[in-house]
C-alpha cells in the first residue's frame, strides 16, 4: 500500500503535534505531505519526529526499513503556505489546519489557504479545505476566504 501511486497531495498547516500527527498518518496512507508553521522550526521539528515515528513502526514490524526513506521523501517542510501548495498537476489537493483553536487564528489560516491555492491556479474542484477544530463551526472561520469558490470547498473532520 506504501508504494502505490496517490494523486493526493496535503499540506498541513501548523506543525504541533496534531498536525504532525496528521501528516504522518496521510503520508502512511500514501499522499504526498508538505507542512508549514509560521514558527520555522516548528516544519522541520515535524519532519524529525515523523521519522522517529516511522521508525518505531518498523521496530514494531509494521514498515519494512526501506520504506522509511521512502515515505520521507514524499514529504516536506515549506516555509510559506505559497511554498507548500503544489501547482495544481491534475490530482487532489487537501489543504489542512491543525492550528490552535482560536477563531481570528483559524479565519487568517483558511484566508491564506484560499489565496495560496489561488495563486498557484488550482482548481477549486481539485481543492478541498479541512479544519481540525473540535468547537468551531465552519461558517465561522471560513468568513475571511476573498473567493468564494474556495469557501464552498470547506469541512471540520477531526483527526484522532
Amino acid at each position: 500500500r506504501i508504494h502505490l501511486p496517490n494523486l493526493t497531495s496535503v499540506v498541513i498547516v501548523g506543525c504541533g503535534a496534531t498536525g504532525t500527527d496528521i501528516a504522518g498518518e496521510l503520508l502512511r496512507r500514501g499522499c504526498c505531505v508538505a507542512m508549514y508553521d509560521r514558527q520555522r522550526h516548528a516544519s522541520q521539528d515535524a519532519l524529525a519526529k515523523i521519522k522517529l515515528k516511522l521508525q518505531k513502526f518498523y521496530n514494531h514490524g509494521l514498515l519494512f526499513y526501506s520504506d522509511i526513506d521512502y515515505l520521507l521523501s514524499r514529504c516536506r517542510a515549506a516555509e510559506t503556505i505559497d511554498e507548500a501548495v503544489p501547482h495544481d498537476d491534475g490530482g487532489c489537493l487537501m489543504m489542512v489546519e491543525a492550528v490552535t483553536e482560536i477563531l481570528p487564528v483559524k479565519q487568517t489560516v483558511f484566508a491564506q489557504m484560499a489565496a495560496a491555492c489561488a495563486q498557484r491556479w488550482v482548481d477549486p474542484a481539485r481543492v478541498i479545505f479541512v479544519s481540525n477544530s473540535l468547537t468551531l463551526e465552519v461558517k465561522d472561520f471560513i468568513s475571511r476566504i476573498q473567493q468564494p469558490e474556495y469557501a464552498r470547498r470547506c469541512l471540520c473532520a477531526r483527526f484522532l
